[in-house]
């Protein structure tokens, strides 16, 4: 019993469109991310930045820095593998709609609805196969399923399996002749229609399209054997088809020496209605190389064919022009071929964009990233030539880095470029002068006054170059790349991991960011560090999910439980001011005391002899007067002072009807207001005026009777927009008033305590009686300092912070005074507290306080007092999240803004205070992790971590041309004259340094030999005293042409101490090679066998064991020969098992040197080791014979493994397989006849467990299939962590306690002896620690090549079964936003009642598996039924009983309102009542459940 959990979401971009989308005057980008839908609006950043790119052109034609602002993202449940706009007669919005393609045959058709600010489905299509009634796209590896529109909004068609489309036409605007006749491509432009008023409303609820049909491509020709690529062509008054087809194999053209070509380029007119087609032209003999058509619109008209080697261009009437990229085009020639083989570029995944709509222009991103211009050359109308032109890396043309997945034109300027690869771009282009590059002439008085677009059309008429495009008037119109410049504008990063991950631990001293003070550390923690991207941006990413500080200043102060920093400038002149340090104490006493101090260059320094009251505690601190005047918020009052502390008025709390004194509970500042909170539930607001004097403002007989718990003050984002006051009553309803004017409040919400998914003013329903006690709101805008947004956050008695983003319903700005239609919707992330319980007797954390801070180092957040304490921080790009702060017993925190010590943060932590800055470079809010990567500019191929010296071992690649040599004997290629070479990589193993992320050693590898596998390895290296040293291990493969045998090389490394070079103290280590092995076949796989010493490697097709001998060479010990290369090379600690993958074969299970003798030691995090470790697993057999492996069991073969791991839980022995098909697979080792011995680290005596025998593992000889699970990604690798539950984190202490002693750690590690005794000293403590794990305490993570991460856990028994029960409901209360609860209300689940699956998609059908297997007696392939096994026994798959949870799902329950989750806790309590337990502690289980399978359990992380 398992569940998977995404951590992280995609990041890699796989689609892109712009269109109208939110609105008919806006300019959406619409980004796919394999599962993840995001929309986008692009605005100019508020505080606008010019490009650091370096040019030679002038400063003044840098263009408004533009940025990329998320408005709202998606999870579908899907794969998208196309997306299309649709022009509809009507939407809800005005604008465009889009036609989404998934993954199994499937389209959806959506638009926008503003009145719930989401998307709104409009239709699903769906195409089943008639005979087992199943998707027709059942084997999505096999074939591209894609969406081509048609330019004039007729119809859409979906290509999926091998020749298949399916056609679906859309409703045109009118019957009548006109509109018939109407071509948008010849007659231009339709005039838009307006808005639809409330009356044309309902013609929105019909349907838009007509009934869709399937078309198979042999029925347009029954010689379009093999459909490459189809596409819909402009300028045609019917839907017209270009078919790109094959009648054989391309690849077979490629490996015959006379490359016969079998292309064929077609194009058909279709007649929707009669279902008929007429050809129309037919061009033969093209290259075989030809994979991608490519529409152009007018000026150009045609189509273009672009291949590996040559760009094709056809005509309406057929005629081709082409143009050579390199010289291997001219090997198949084309009529009218211009030879532009010089450039010698390949044009494989290379993508076009149309870059200039006046021209014809395109932008071409080659596979390497660089970037190239094709321009057109027209002779009238007619097409006459095509050139290509490389653009100079100084203006732009390396900018992207990587190779583009996708590309879309937002505006005349500005274009997207998506990758899945490397970062996505968004860029700005225009043409510059030169300096001096030409003079004006001054008999011309008019040219002064010419704008420099208008120069910029004149550079292109007068531009000397030998293309010649589209003619203007004079027939003189030349274009250049010279002067043509591409800037970045924005980008959305990508997280996407290349290679397995390590984790390590750093704990040395870091004098990159306090050289001053050697004694400084770095707090203990561990971050996830994978390889990412390629080529120049190739380099490592650190993951981590906890927000890690820097501290920069640590002062000895008496201990405080608040902190802020404040300047107090001078009211004569606002540029000079004193910054403040001010602490609030508490004490026995109750009043508490406060402190001031000053802050200066010089240090800080105690304030003597002022008037600042200091016996009570401090609970605010704010500014008014523009700063020029302090205000103290203490429970008894208010006290205000000058930039010298001197008292200038005095607010004391009293109830004048009751003469009483009264406290304060809460305060908002906002200049030049102030809010006071009373224990009365009475509220006092006061405006100071220009000379600093607070008056109260006359209230409402509303606001004198009301019970207010809290306040916020807000103002929009420009200084015109007044200030709004929002006040939460006792009753949770939040009410809204425009400052200073308290008659009336202009708003009104009351279903905030029902956590809804909407907040209006609209009456809430009597049945809904759940409630849930809001005791806090906040109003506060949250962001970094070139975007900020406004957030409404409500915290509840519980601890949990739900986050609305606010809109108009009208779709007017923020900015704007109207509130009759201000909606706040709900996000979808919230924060959560943590669910820890240390000690029975201590007291739960259960408090918290909003506190927003501006200026951390360009982020406005929000600091969440509570457990634990956490920011709330955004990215334009990207929702607000929240995110940890890494330390201990943070109390508060605050932000400054100083000329002594710069930017950054102040908190409380333990009896210190502390200031300091983020990690330079780190982004948060990108995948709800913290995120930084380490550009080291090539391609990291591998990584891993030696924990001794604390640095990591990188094996990178760098391209290189590849020649035969001159001793190949193959002398028949020494007469080529090609100049155009092959590409390889060669690669280097490299010493990367943590502190200063520098390279400190280098050792090359032979050419053309790159490194394919690396661990850090423990490895015996005397036979005689048996010593054991940490070790790098690295295998390699030297790669040449085809039919030459590849061989390889085994390295051992170790790190040595070395004299370091003057100046640079980090080069104090080197690489020292132990041992260097060539073998034969290439060493794909490596890991050590724990317990003994040795090196296990997959060499070729053969398993060898070897072990160091003390001459410095191997000793081999014993082999398995194997029918494939090994992906996948395991071993579980611990004991003698090892876990072997090939692509092909599956996975098995085999065996090295069991014996008897109890075989347990530490699991390390990385190949290193530490102190975290795991339960181990052992099989007790007889050894009958010394070095031998024994098989233990395998899977059936033909699934296709990329990645696997072990994962030991309790009583049994799981193996999680992830295959091609992006599906996980759970299979159980189960033997018969046969025993594990599960031996608890920490718990005595062993115990040993028969298990039944289960026939349809034949006698163990099969690994039983328990589930299967679909992830939706490809995989890149699983690893096996240790899981530490929350109520056993270590602290510092303990945490240096245990790094201090890892020496210790090693040395039990080379220990044989019998490890059932007590351990002492040092590692007694560990076992302390970590006594009261639960049993379930390992966890699996999956990493994708979208950079989507995933958290395999297993579960007991009793947690499936209650967390089953949630999940079940969860997934019944699922729907699609057409789904209306009552008809009073218009907002869709807005009591949260449901959740919202976008899309309208199936969860369950989404998770079911999609691995195919092929029939050998037939050729084909049959899916594996679900629940009957199909080819592997006891299969099962998807999200039904008995399967693997979802953990998304699972953690979905935040979002639901209070009558939906009370239903859901009765439904989980009747699943898992036990006799006395009450139904609180089952819920507060079930939510430390949930939030163990949502990564809690690598808190260490």
């Amino acid at each position: 019993m398992q569940s998977i959990t995404q951590l992280v979401p995609p990041s890699a971009v796989s689609h892109a469109i712009c269109c109208p989308f939110v609105s008919a005057n806006s300019n959406n980008l619409i980004v796919a991310r394999a599962s993840l839908l995001q929309i986008f609006r692009v605005e100019v950043a508020q505080n606008a930045k010019t490009s650091d790119t370096k040019t030679h052109v002038n400063e003044d034609h840098f263009k408004p820095h533009k940025k990329l602002v998320l408005i709202s993202e998606y999870h579908v449940s899907g794969t998208i593998c196309s997306i299309a706009s649709v022009k509809l007669p009507v939407t809800l919005s005005g604008g465009h709609a889009l036609l989404v393609a998934v993954k199994d045959a499937k389209m959806v058709l959506i638009d926008w609805e503003p009145e719930t600010f989401c998307v709104n489905e409009i239709s699903l299509h769906l195409y089943e196969d008639e005979d087992d009634e199943g998707p027709c796209d059942a084997r999505p590896g096999e074939y591209q399923t894609y969406l081509t529109m048609d330019p004039g909004n007729r119809c859409a068609a979906l290509k999926f399996e091998q020749n298949t489309l399916a056609i679906l036409p859309f409703k045109q605007p009118g019957d009548d002749l006109v509109d018939e006749e109407y071509d948008s491509d010849l007659d231009g432009p339709r005039p838009d229609k307006a808005k639809p008023t409330e009356n044309e409303k309902s013609n929105v609820e019909e349907d838009p399209y007509l009934p869709s049909f399937e078309l198979p491509i042999s029925l347009l020709d029954p010689t379009l054997a093999i459909p490459l690529d189809v596409k819909f062509l402009y300028e045609y008054r019917e839907p017209t088809l270009g078919v790109l087809s094959a009648d054989k194999d391309p690849a077979d053209s490629w490996v015959k020496p006379d490359r016969r070509e079998y292309l064929k380029y077609t194009v058909y007119t279709l007649d929707l209605k009669g279902k008929a087609r007429t050809p129309l032209v037919s061009v033969t003999g093209l290259p075989s190389d030809l994979w991608k058509i490519i529409p152009l619109p007018l000026p150009i008209g045609g189509s273009l064919l672009i291949g590996a080697n040559v760009v094709v261009h056809v005509d309406p009437s057929g005629k081709t022009n082409a143009v050579a990229v390199n010289e291997f085009a001219k090997r198949a020639p084309i009529p009218n071929m211009v030879d532009q083989s010089r450039l010698e570029i390949a044009l494989e995944g290379s993508v076009l964009q149309m870059f200039n709509t006046k021209n014809g222009d395109m932008l071409i991103v080659l596979g390497s990233g660089d970037l190239a211009l094709l321009t057109f050359k027209l002779d009238g109308r007619s097409l006459s030539g095509l050139s290509v032109k490389l653009i100079p890396e100084e203006n732009g043309g390396h900018i992207t880095g990587g190779r583009a997945s996708c590309s879309c034109c937002l505006d005349q300027d500005l274009f997207f470029i998506g990758s899945d690869v490397a970062d996505s771009m968004l860029l700005s282009w225009h043409r510059v002068r030169p300096q001096l590059s030409r003079k004006r002439s001054d008999f011309h008085n008019e040219d002064d006054m010419m704008s420099d677009d208008d120069i910029d059309d004149d550079d292109d008429l007068y531009d000397d170059e030998e293309a010649k495009p589209i003619s203007n008037r004079d027939g003189e119109a030349q274009n250049s790349v010279e002067d043509l410049l591409i800037l970045e504008s924005d980008r959305l990063r990508n997280y996407a991991p290349k290679g397995e991950p390590t984790f390590g631990f750093h704990t040395r001293l870091n004098s990159i960011f306090d050289s001053s003070d050697p004694n400084w550390k770095k707090p203990d923690f561990a971050h996830m560090i994978y390889p990412s991207a390629c080529g120049s941006l190739g380099g490592v990413t650190l993951l981590g999910q906890q927000i890690t500080t820097v501290i920069t200043q640590e002062f000895q102060l008496p201990k405080a439980e608040n902190v802020w920093i404040v300047s107090i400038s001078n009211q004569d002149d606002l540029q000079e001011y004193t910054e403040y340090l001010i602490l609030s104490h508490k004490t026995q006493d109750e009043p508490g005391q406060s402190s001031v101090y000053e802050l200066s260059a010089q240090g800080l320094r105690r304030v003597q002899n002022s008037e600042f009251e200091e016996d009570i505690s401090t609970l605010f601190i704010g500014t008014l007067v523009d700063g020029t005047q302090l205000v103290q918020i203490s429970p008894a009052g208010a006290r205000s002072y000058d930039r010298g502390l001197k008292t200038c008025q005095l607010l004391a709390m009293f109830d004048e009807n009751e003469e009483t004194e009264l406290k304060v509970i809460h305060a908002s500042f906002l200049d030049p207001f102030l809010v006071v909170v009373r224990d009365d539930y009475s509220i006092l607001v006061l405006k100071a005026d220009s000379s600093g004097e607070l008056d109260v403002l006359p209230q409402c007989k509303q606001l004198k009777k009301g019970r207010w718990v809290s306040s916020s003050i807000h103002r929009r984002t420009t200084e015109k927009s007044e200030a709004m006051l929002y006040l939460l009553s006792d009753q949770g309803a939040m009410f809204m008033y425009a400052l200073p004017n308290l008659a009336f409040p202009v708003s009104k919400s009351e279903g905030l305590p029902h956590l809804p998914s909407f907040v209006t003013t609209e009456a809430i329903p009597k049945r809904f009686v759940t409630k849930t006690t809001v005791t806090e709101i906040l109003v506060a805008d949250i962001g970094t300092e070139e975007y900020e947004s406004t957030y409404l956050l409500a915290r509840t008695a519980d601890g949990e912070v739900q986050m609305y983003e606010p809109f108009h319903v009208s779709g007017a700005p923020l900015d704007t005074l109207q509130v009759q239609d201000l909606r706040w919707r709900r996000l979808r992330h919230s924060h959560l507290p943590k669910m820890d319980q240390y000690d029975e007797d201590e007291e739960k954390i259960s408090t918290s306080s909003l506190t927003p801070i501006k200026n951390i180092d360009g982020y406005s957040v929000v600091f969440i007092r509570g457990n634990p304490p956490s920011l709330i921080l955004r990215e334009p790009a990207n929702e607000p999240r929240s995110l940890p702060i890494r330390g201990e017993n943070i109390s508060a925190l605050c932000g400054y803004s100083s000329t002594g010590y710069g930017k950054g943060f102040a908190m409380v932590d333990n009896e210190h205070v502390k200031t300091g800055n983020f990690m330079p470079n780190t982004r948060f809010s990108d995948l709800g992790w913290e995120a930084r990567q380490i550009s080291l500019n090539e391609t990291v191929e591998a990584i891993t971590y030696h924990f001794q010296s604390e640095l990591y071992i990188l094996g990178t690649t760098e391209p290189a041309m590849y020649k035969v040599p001159e001793d190949d004997p193959h002398h028949d290629w020494a007469n080529e004259t090609t100049t155009f070479l092959p590409r390889t990589n060669c690669g280097r193993i490299k010493l990367l340094d943590p502190r200063m992320w520098a390279v400190i050693d280098d050792y090359p590898l032979e050419p053309l030999e790159i490194v394919t596998c690396m661990r850090t390895v423990s490895l015996e290296v005397s036979e005689v005293t048996h010593e054991r040293k940490l070790l790098v291990a690295v295998g390699t493969a030297i790669i040449g042409v085809e039919d030459v045998s590849t061989m390889g090389h085994i390295h051992v490394f170790e790190i040595v101490q070395v004299v370091p070079e003057p100046g640079k103290p980090e080069t104090g280590r080197k690489l020292h090679l132990l041992v260097r092995e060539e073998v034969r076949g290439a060493v794909t796989a490596l890991s050590e066998i724990t317990g003994k010493g040795f090196l296990m490697m997959s060499q070729g097709q053969k398993l060898m064991v070897r072990g160091l001998k003390e001459d410095g060479t191997f000793l081999p010990m014993a082999f398995l020969d194997l029918q494939g290369y090994l992906s996948v090379l395991k071993n579980l600690k611990g004991t003698g098992m090892a876990l072997m993958a090939d692509s092909l074969q599956g996975v098995s299970l085999h065996g090295f040197d069991v014996s008897s003798r109890k075989l347990h030691s530490s699991f390390p995090i990385s190949s290193g080791g530490t102190t975290l470790t795991l339960f181990c697993v052992m099989l007790e057999i007889k050894q009958t014979e010394p070095y031998r492996w024994i098989s233990f069991s395998k899977s059936m073969p033909h699934i296709g493994v990329i990645a696997s791991e072990m994962l030991p839980h309790e009583k049994q022995l799981y193996i999680v397989i992830a295959d091609t098909e992006g599906d996980v697979h759970i299979v159980e080792y189960h033997p018969e006849c046969r025993s594990f011995l599960l031996k608890g680290f920490f718990s005595s005596p062993e115990e040993l467990i028969s298990v039944k025998p289960d026939p349809k593992t034949f006698g163990g000889q099969r690994l039983l299939h328990r589930s299967a699970f679909h992830v939706g990604h490809f995989p890149v690798s699983m690893t096996l962590l240790p899981g530490i539950s929350a109520k056993t984190r270590m602290d510092s202490n303990q945490a240096n306690h245990l790094n201090s002693n890892r020496q210790t750690t090693e040395e039990t590690l080379n220990d044989d002896t019998d490890r059932d005794s007590d351990q002492t000293t040092n590692a007694n403590g560990a076992k302390r620690q970590l006594k009261d794990l639960p049993p379930d305490t390992q966890q699996v993570m999956l990493m994708t090549r979208t950079g989507a991460v995933f958290l395999v856990s297993a579960l007991s028994e009793a947690s499936y079964r209650r967390l089953t029960a949630l999940q079940s409901y969860l997934l019944s209360m699922s729907s699609s936003s057409a789904a209306y609860i009552s008809p009073s209300m218009s907002l869709p689940g807005s009591m949260g009642h449901t959740l919202h699956h976008p899309l309208g998609l199936n969860h369950r059908e989404y998770r079911a598996p999609k691995q195919v297997e092929r029939d050998p007696t037939r050729g084909v392939y049959g899916v594996l039924e679900s629940g009957s096994g199909g080819a592997v026994p006891g299969g099962r798959g998807g999200l039904g009983a008995g399967n693997v949870l979802d953990g998304g799902i699972l953690r979905r329950w935040s979002e639901l309102g209070g009558r939906a989750r009370s239903e859901a806790w009765a439904r989980v309590f009747a699943a898992d009542r036990q006799v006395g337990e009450s139904e609180a502690a089952v819920l507060d289980r079930v939510k430390r459940e949930v939030e163990w399978l949502s990564g809690d359990g690598i808190c260490w992380l």
